[in-house]
């Protein structure tokens, strides 16, 4: 039904579309990570895409849009079409770190980790005490294998190379360095006790590293907290107990 309603305020092409805009870009975003049928999610990514390629094309020198856009793309998988319009907005806006940042993960999604790390470094030079930059840098440094520069980095910024914090958590192990997930998640959980999300990527990462008996704690540690994942909990319970890595 609200897609209907988008449609319909889109065809008056009042003063408000714009805003209608960004506020469809929103939803299609947040759409991605709900339980809502693929066809339904598609039809939202479809509108989203095609109103705010009008709403860029009807304001082209404001770079707002284009960050939209791009950061829109990159969320459902499209990184080339993303990198364009991030490009553009970079163009147009060349000291806002929020288009670094996103150009970022742009090019690291697409598996370039080198070329995401250029734009890591600037917006950190840009604001070198500014937390998210240090952590993007971080980040980018281990997606690009520079380990040791990474450590230094955050050595110097939080006393620690093992920072609690999901963006390195996730450089590590698309890296493939379980050892330095493990550390960073459980670190989390100090923190955090009782994230069942977390503790669910601590359970595979100890899997990784062949500590089966330390995930089978941790899954039916998760089921106690959380009854509902006891199904899928006891699959994953029954499947490593065989040997098998589910």
């Amino acid at each position: 039904k609200n897609i209907e309603y988008f449609k319909n305020l889109f065809a008056m092409n009042t003063f408000g579309s714009g805003e209608a805009r960004e506020q469809l870009i929103e939803l299609a975003a947040r759409l991605k990570g709900l339980n809502v049928q693929k066809e339904e999610k598609q039809d939202f990514f479809n509108l989203a895409r095609e109103q705010m390629i009008v709403q860029v094309e009807r304001a082209p020198s404001d770079a707002r849009y284009e960050l939209y856009l791009g950061s829109f793309l990159g969320g459902i998988g499209s990184y080339d079409e993303a990198i364009k319009y991030l490009l553009k907005a970079y163009e147009l806006s060349p000291k806002k770190q929020q288009i670094m940042f996103e150009l970022g993960a742009a090019y690291i999604n697409k598996g370039e980790p080198e070329k995401g790390l250029q734009y890591f470094k600037e917006a950190y030079e840009e604001a070198p005490d500014y937390p998210d930059a240090v952590l993007s840098y971080a980040s980018g440094l281990i997606y690009a294998g520079k380990d040791k520069e990474a450590e230094t980095l955050l050595v110097s910024a939080y006393g620690t190379a093992i920072v609690p914090e999901e963006r390195i958590a996730m450089a590590y192990n698309y890296r493939r360095m379980y050892g330095k997930v493990i550390a960073v998640r459980e670190k989390q959980l100090e923190s955090d006790p009782g994230n069942g999300q977390i503790e669910l990527s601590l359970a595979d990462a100890y899997l990784r590293v062949g500590r089966r008996n330390d995930a089978i704690v941790l899954l039916k540690k998760i089921i106690e907290q959380n009854p509902s994942f006891k199904e899928q909990g006891d699959y994953f319970i029954k499947e490593i107990e065989a040997g098998r890595n589910p």
